[in-house]
């Protein structure tokens, strides 16, 4: 038992450290599968926010980029150009000539107002004019009066894009148009207007050397006026407690400074802005962006998230929850790796249960035939030596000696033969000879042997029959015999001391089978043998000190041959005193 012990503890000690080692690889596997789905789930997210903000930046150039080109001159609602001509050669007043703003009676989409704010303080607008007769007060200019401490107060880029005024150059040959130089390298683009130099082609043949006369006069006459322009740079103003965008910029000239500003429909521009991302993030918000991008080099949680444009972040909203997983490989590998662990698990402890099982049986085996042996081997040897000795004196005292030594050679047979029979069962390689016998004629040629060998053991054989007409069975009654046989001889073993000294034998048939039970008045069956009742050799465990003899294989034995007519041998359930065996054989 105690080798049993070890040798489970020590099955159980490596099953469990292999089955940790494998829990653990399992769950490292499963924790990187998802940390791997997860950053690729996070990869998508960002890889559709930067196309999200690329959209956005495309749609938004069109609407920034003429702002950022426009004259400084646009923000007045009249103005008078630089430079003007009544005819070739003759220079016009400039008091006599005042152009309108292209801002008076347009407005761009998503704009409010452009406006200028004087070094005094002094809030104008283009698409607002003013004059001495009447001041027209606009809730947006009026609103925007109340900035103007606001928006001087705001610091905007040092750094000025000077603008030289070139000499006019020739497009597509239909048209003549001045206009500043482009400055490089993140300095403001200015235009013109088309009305502020326009020049025909049409003589352009005849009258080439006129033009360039002309152009070049011009641009002689506008060398000395510069102005410093500064980028237009967005900041985000509470107006009423609301948000408002606006793009604001410093202009000096003529000792002068003044800043311009644009003032967005913050409302309907993120609107619109959501609008063109609608499919990709559908609830998706624009907040302002109040704080720098970067701070000592490193940069905000939402860097990634930021337009360049616009300073707002773009938050997408709920996302979509990764799919599942599912059977991946790595799962599916897992799973087959689990199950050819457990299979090998299960086929070692079937191995090594087999394995304690038949050490086990041959122990017992071992114990029940030495001491099976024992007691005739001893009698054969002790009376064998007193007739050869002539210790005998009289005829009668040696026969009785002779009927021991019979009986005594007969229990070793029986004794030998169960072993024999036992095996050949157990390997299968017995042969069953069945023949076709009704159930009656079965029933009356045994019961001479069973009543004989119940007689004596002190017993009394009683017999009740309910067995339907022409019943029949195939099986070897020799078989047969030997089952019950043996079932009797455990009754008047175990029964011995009981007061009824009857066997209740019961054949009966029902449905497709003949049930054989035999029934004694003994004390029964513990409770702690039934589960091993028809394991070979177990009798000599339970009693191997008592008084009873046998190797205990008689229940095995006749399970056995049962089992190999397609019927079987159980236990009945105890419903009084004593122990009820019964043997099913199914009907022919």
């Amino acid at each position: 038992m105690q080798r049993t012990t070890r040798a489970w503890v020590m099955f159980a000690l490596c099953a469990m450290a292999l089955l940790a080692a494998m829990g653990w690889t399992t769950a490292e596997a499963l924790r990187l599968e998802e940390q791997e789905a997860r950053a690729w789930s996070h990869a998508g997210t960002q890889g559709a926010i930067r196309v999200a903000l690329g959209r956005l930046e495309a749609v938004l150039a069109p609407l920034v980029a003429p702002e950022e080109a426009r004259p400084y001159l646009h923000y007045r609602a009249y103005y008078t150009p630089p430079r003007t001509f009544e005819s070739p050669g003759n220079p016009a007043r400039q008091s006599t000539v005042l152009l309108p703003s292209p801002l008076r009676d347009s407005t761009p989409r998503f704009v409010r107002l452009h406006f200028e704010v004087g070094s005094e303080g002094v809030v104008t607008s283009p698409q607002i004019p003013e004059n001495k007769k009447k001041v027209v007060a606009a809730p947006q200019l009026v609103q925007l009066r109340g900035l103007a401490s606001v928006f001087k107060d705001i610091s905007l880029p040092d750094q000025w894009s000077e603008v030289e005024l070139e000499q006019a150059e020739v497009f597509d040959g239909s048209n003549l148009q001045g206009g500043q130089k482009r400055q490089q390298r993140g300095r403001v683009q200015t235009a013109w207007t088309q009305n502020e130099y326009i020049a025909r082609n049409a003589m352009q043949n005849s009258v080439q050397g006129f033009i360039n006369k002309q152009r070049n006069e011009a641009n002689r006459a506008l060398v000395d006026l510069a102005v410093e322009q500064g980028p237009l740079r967005a900041v985000w103003v509470d107006v009423e407690g609301e948000p408002e965008l606006f793009f604001l910029r410093r202009v000096e000239a003529k000792g002068r400074s003044w800043v311009q500003g644009i003032w967005w429909d913050w409302a309907a521009l993120r609107s619109w802005l959501l609008e063109e991302v609608a499919d990709i993030f559908p609830e998706a918000t624009l907040e302002p962006a109040r704080t720098p991008a970067t701070k000592d080099g490193v940069p905000s949680a939402d860097a990634g998230r930021r337009l360049a444009t616009v300073p707002a972040v773009l938050n997408p909203g709920a996302l979509l929850a990764p799919e599942p997983i599912g059977w991946s490989p790595t799962r599916v590998g897992l799973l087959v790796t689990w199950v050819a662990i457990l299979a090998s698990l299960g086929s070692v402890a079937l191995v090594l249960r087999a394995s304690l099982e038949l050490g086990e049986r041959r122990g017992r085996f071992v114990s029940a035939v030495t001491h099976e042996l024992r007691t005739p081997l001893t009698t054969f040897q002790m009376y064998a030596q007193m007739l050869a000795d002539g210790m005998v004196p009289t005829p009668e005292a040696r026969q009785e000696y002779l009927e021991t030594l019979k009986g005594e050679s007969s229990r070793l047979a029986r004794v030998v033969e169960s072993v024999l029979l036992y095996s050949q069962i157990e390997r299968g390689g017995r042969n069953v000879r069945k023949e076709r016998i009704t159930v009656s004629d079965l029933v009356d040629g045994l019961l001479p042997p069973m009543s004989s060998r119940a007689a004596e053991g002190g017993m009394q054989l009683v017999v009740a029959q309910d067995v339907a007409d022409g019943a029949a069975v195939e099986v070897d009654a020799q078989a047969v015999e030997q089952i019950l046989l043996n079932l009797i001889d455990n009754a008047c073993k175990y029964a011995r001391d009981a007061a009824d000294r009857g066997l209740q034998l019961d054949v009966a048939t029902g449905g497709r089978v003949v049930e054989i039970q035999l029934r004694d008045h003994g004390p029964g069956v513990p409770d702690d043998v039934r589960s091993t009742l028809f394991e070979p050799y177990r009798r000599a465990e339970r009693h191997e000190a008592g008084p009873v003899s046998g190797v205990g294989l008689g229940l095995a034995l006749a399970r056995g041959l049962a089992r190999a007519f397609g019927g079987d041998l159980e236990l009945v359930p105890e419903e009084e005193l004593g122990a009820a065996f019964k043997v099913t054989l199914p009907l022919a």
